[in-house]
């Protein structure tokens, strides 16, 4: 499955939990934005080193530490129902190390 399809599935289970359309919103541009960093590829081929690129691409596109912060943030959470819904079937996300706002 592609990740633009699993973005899909995931911002529908946001309007399940009654999410406001503010944050569904957010997390369809920031995780669009790492979609469109892996190239839409197959959600099982991710791996943590996907992440690890994705961070070092926005720090070298001078974006504030909160916004890199908020962002990873938002793709450790599709991660994460990625692997809950078994879309990914190793839980990557557990390995990595959070990103610390100096």
């Amino acid at each position: 499955m592609k990740c633009s399809i699993a973005l899909n599935k995931f911002l529908y289970q946001q309007q399940l939990k009654n999410n406001s359309i503010e944050t569904i919103n957010y997390y369809k541009q920031r995780i669009g934005y790492f979609i469109n960093f892996v190239n839409d590829k197959n959600v099982s081929k991710l791996c943590s080193g996907d992440y690890d690129n994705y961070l070092l691409y926005l720090k070298s596109k001078n974006v504030s530490e909160a916004t890199i912060k908020t962002s990873l943030t938002a793709v450790r959470v599709f991660l994460n129902f990625c692997y809950r819904n078994k879309f990914l079937r190793k839980d990557i996300v557990s390995g990595l190390s959070t990103y610390k706002v100096r």
